[in-house]
């Protein structure tokens, strides 16, 4: 596409990411760069997917908002997926002693 100035590129792109294609390969893109490991693209399919239906914290239940947000927590070491988190779980590992 071509563009006629810099900033109708980045409106462009701004648009883009709020569709649904565009946020998955945002995301995909934000994972890969936090070093999360996919076995496959069936694989990253599998784990998008459940982070989209996802309303609540696989550890302390609570609900996902504009305060509570929602983190993809992976295993460090190894970069693979593990849970769907809340930021207060993803951040302290508090989910740790409940498992």
């Amino acid at each position: 596409m071509p563009f006629k100035t810099k900033e109708q590129k980045q409106e462009w792109a701004r648009k883009y990411r709020k569709t649904p294609e565009g946020y998955k390969i945002d995301m995909k893109k934000k994972w890969k760069h936090r070093d999360v490991i996919f076995k496959d693209e069936e694989d990253f399919e599998k784990v998008f997917e459940r982070y989209l239906n996802t309303t609540e914290c696989d550890v302390c239940k609570s609900g996902f908002d504009e305060t509570n947000i929602k983190c993809l927590d992976h295993d460090h070491d190894t970069g693979l997926f593990r849970q769907i988190l809340c930021k207060k779980c993803n951040s302290f590992d508090s989910w740790k002693k409940k498992v």
